[in-house]
Formats: structure tokens, sequence, C-alpha cells
């Protein structure tokens, strides 16, 4: 992001309530009418960021000497509002408010008080973990200790006080070795949810044998143990041990839900452990078990608009997912529309830009299901232009090797040609080229654009589907069945039926 953006990129972020809340705020704060909330209304209006224009909406009687303060103060003014805004919406916002009152009251030299806010805050701060900001307060005890030069305090005291913040820290420390962890893993789940090749899953793997990772009971707080269940539930992910994801999650969230204060604070773990469980479920064929799961999922509140619409996208991209395994495309169809028309007025921001690709790809499914091809190719589309390649390649990928299916479906055969060209440039220019991809992308040469009749139809897929069996119980190969299920379209194309038939039928084999 350019610097000169960062005032656009805050008010574009703002929601309607915070805007309005911050104009209430303005009014109280400045002069009516003043440059600062003409700047900030020029900015609003503004779809991509324009410096010039916003300057001269403006319309200052006398050229503007330093635009750059003029921001800055803005930037702040905002920022300040916000605060206190969510002053009420947050524990660390809350801890740190209290911190402030700390020290103002320690400077005043009223001790006493000072420490009554210490004692009620050190409550908060165990409650939910925050080791940082108890050691914080335990610093601030020593702090009055010394500056009463101990009246009235022991050696007992001091030491107990002492062994307080060792405890503490080692316990914040503990925390951030297991967060440290989870961004390892993470990080290198990024580019690509699946792993598809066994280097990439050795990389992703190669911490267990940690020291802190050999046991729960290494992790000295809850917070800590949380980090501890995500870290294998993401390991046996990586492993392709769905039932070891399954049994961890399952942990996680019980945990969780045995400190429901936790889930209120910072809903994001447990919304991701839910999905993660749902996901899983659903693999393992316990259907009855996955709906209660996102049912939870929707029932979750938050604090934050925007966590509110992330945790209303990811249990609605859970539902999907339940429709899109097990046939009920139809079913789906009513989701996916209510979920467009909240991305018209809400859209999908920031770190939940992921999100918004797996939903594209979930609209896609849905559609292609119920036959729809125009609205499945959309929403292809969508990811194939998504400006941020890197942050899901293996979706962009998987999106350019689809749009071949859906060309086919639509009788786009003249687009063919230049589609496979295009999608095995794209892949192999990123080193995506594993044995499934060839397959298809030669099927599509050699006998997808070339078909005439129904005969040479079936016998073309028959050998796709011969040449597919050992891709299937492929370790990873098989992962690209996790995109799309490839063998239930191949089987529909040698049978004659909807795919939804094919898929449905095969729920009621299980």
């Amino acid at each position: 992001m350019k610097t000169s953006e960062d005032l656009f990129q805050l008010i574009k972020s703002l929601s309607r309530s915070e805007k309005g809340y911050f104009k209430k705020f303005a009014a109280l704060h400045t002069r009516e009418e003043n440059t600062y909330m003409k700047l900030f209304d020029a900015i609003e209006k503004q779809e991509e960021y324009d410096e010039e224009k916003a300057i001269e909406e403006l319309n200052l009687d006398k050229p503007l000497k330093n635009f750059s303060v003029l921001k800055a103060y803005l930037y702040s003014f905002i920022l300040k509002s916000l605060r206190l805004y969510h002053s009420h919406r947050s524990v660390g916002l809350y801890l740190k408010e209290q911190l402030e009152y700390v020290e103002i009251l320690f400077e005043k030299r009223l001790h006493k008080q000072s420490e009554r806010f210490i004692e009620k805050t050190l409550e908060v701060a165990k409650k939910y973990d925050q080791f940082p900001y108890i050691l914080d307060l335990l610093n601030w005890q020593t702090e009055i200790m010394s500056s009463r030069s101990y009246k009235g305090d022991t050696e007992n005291d001091a030491e107990e006080l002492y062994n307080n913040i060792k405890d503490s820290a080692n316990k914040s420390g503990n925390i951030a070795a297991y967060r440290y962890f989870m961004a390892l893993i993470t990080i290198k789940k990024s580019t690509s949810l699946f792993i598809r090749e066994e280097n990439e899953s050795r990389s992703r793997t190669e911490l267990k044998d940690h020291s802190l990772l050999k046991s729960e009971k290494q992790a000295l707080s809850v917070h800590a143990l949380e980090y501890y269940y995500q870290w294998y539930s993401f390991y046996h992910f990586n492993k392709g041990d769905i039932k070891g994801e399954y049994k961890y999650n399952l942990a996680l969230t019980s945990l969780m839900e045995k400190y429901p204060h936790q889930i209120k604070e910072n809903p994001s773990v447990y919304i991701a452990a839910l999905n993660n469980m749902a996901m899983a479920q659903l693999v393992l064929k316990k259907y009855n078990e996955s709906l209660p799961t996102i049912k939870k999922m929707h029932a979750v509140n938050s604090n934050w608009e925007r966590s509110q619409m992330w945790i209303y996208y990811t249990a609605s991209y859970a539902e999907s997912q339940f429709c899109i395994i097990t046939g009920e495309f139809t079913r789906g169809v009513k989701l996916v529309q209510e979920i467009e028309k909240e991305m018209l007025t809400n859209p999908v921001q920031g770190k939940y830009r992921q999100l918004e690709m797996n939903l594209y790809l979930a609209m896609f499914h849905i559609y292609f299901g119920t036959g729809n091809y125009s609205k499945a190719n959309i929403n292809l589309n969508k990811i194939i232009n998504y400006e941020l390649i890197d942050l899901r390649v293996d979706l962009h990928v998987f999106a350019r090797l689809l749009s071949l299916v859906v060309h086919y479906e639509m009788g786009n055969k003249e687009l063919l040609s230049y589609t496979v060209k295009s999608a095995h440039r794209f892949l192999s220019k990123r080193k995506r080229l594993y044995k499934f991809e060839n397959i298809l992308l030669d099927f599509v040469r050699k006998k997808l654009i070339n078909m005439s009749s129904r005969k040479e139809q079936i016998a073309a897929f028959k050998e796709l589907r011969v040449n597919l069996e050992p891709i299937i119980t492929d370790e990873y190969e098989s992962q690209a069945f996790n995109y799309f299920d490839f063998v239930s379209w191949v089987d529909s194309k040698i049978e004659g039926r909807s795919f939804e038939e094919i898929v449905k039928r095969k729920i009621k084999e299980i």
C-alpha cells in the first residue's frame, strides 16, 4: 500500500455505524464545516484514491501549504474516535484503558486508588490469559511497593510479587512459542491448501519433535493449549489424517466451550475450529453431525462488525460444502444467492480475502451442480481475474482447469483450444503440472476438442476414467479431487446422467 493511500484505506474500512460515530465525535471536537471534515467527505465518496481531486473539493480560499499534515491529523482523529467507539468491545482495549488510569493515579501519588485499579484489572486479565497486561500490572505493583519504601510490606510480599512476575513471563513466553509454531505451519499453507508432493509435506510437519509439541502438558495456560490443539489439527490435515484432524478440533472446541467468555472475546479461533470440524465430518461421512456443527457457527456472535460478517461468510461456506458434498445443489442455490446479495453490501475485505475466493469456488460448484453453467463460469472468472494470484495459487490453477470443464458443458468447443493452451502456460510457469493436471490437459487437447458423437464421448471418458484410477489412490495426487469431484463428472458423461444425480447416488451407496 502506498503511504499516500493510508487515509483512504482507513476511511474505506469504516462501517456505517463507525462513520456515524466519527461524525458525531467530530462535531463535538471541531468547528462546524472545518477542513478536516470536508476532506473526510471528499475521500469517502471516492472509489479510487485521487489526491488532487480531494484537494480540489476542499474549496479552499487560499492554497494549502501542507496537505500531508492535514491528512495525518485526520488519520489520527479517526483512530481516536474508533478507540472510543470500540472501547467496550475488546478486553485488550479495556485493559489498556485501565493501565492508563493506573499510571495517572500513580503519578498523582494516589497509590491506594491505583492499587484498587490494579487488583480489579488483574482479575480480568487473568480470566482472559492476557499475560502481557498481567506483567504490566504486576510491574506497577512493584513500582508502588518501591515508591512507598515498602511501608507495610514484608519480604514475603516482595518475593510473592517477584514469583508472580516470573510465572506470568514464563506463561507469556510459552504462548509466544506456540503462536510462532502456528505461524510457521499456516504460512506454508497460505498459497495452497492441499499438499501435492512429499517434500511439501515434510516442510509443513517438521516441527513435531519440538519439546513443546510432545505433550499438551507443556502448554501452561488455556490460551497456549488452544494453540497446541490448533497446531495438531493442521498437522493431521497436512498428513491427510482426517480422523486426527477431527479429534483435535473436537478437543479445541470442547476446551473453548468451557470458557465461553473467550469465544465472545475472540470468536475467530472457535469459528475456524468448528469450520475445520464440519469439513472433517463431511469427509468422514458424518453428515448428521456436520449440520449441528454448522448451526453452532451461525449462532456465534462477535463484538466486532467485521468479525460478525466473517462468521456469517465462514458458516455459509461450510453450509455450501455440505450441499456440494451431499449433492444437494438445488438446496444450495438459495444459500449462494443470499451470499451473493450479502457480498454486494458487505464485501469480504482484508485478511478474509482467501475466504472470498473459497466462496467463489463454492458458488461455482452449486451452479455447476444445477446445470447453470453460465453462472458457474462467472464465478470461475472471478477467481481467474482475482488480482492477488499469490494469495491462493492452487485456486487459480483449478479455476483454469475447471473452466475447461465448463466451456465443454456450455458447448464452447471453439474456446477450448485457446483455453487449454492458456491453462498449460499458467500451470507450467508456476510449476503446478502434476500427474492429474497433465492427464486432464492431454484429455482436453487430444479427445475433448475433437469429439463429435455420443459414441466417441463414451469411449473418451471411459479412457479418462481408467487414467484417473491410479490418481484416486495416490496420497498426493488425489488431493486434486478436493477441488472438484472430477470422477463423478466423468461418470456422468459415461452414463448420460446429470452430475447432481451421480453425486447423490454415490452418497446413498455409502
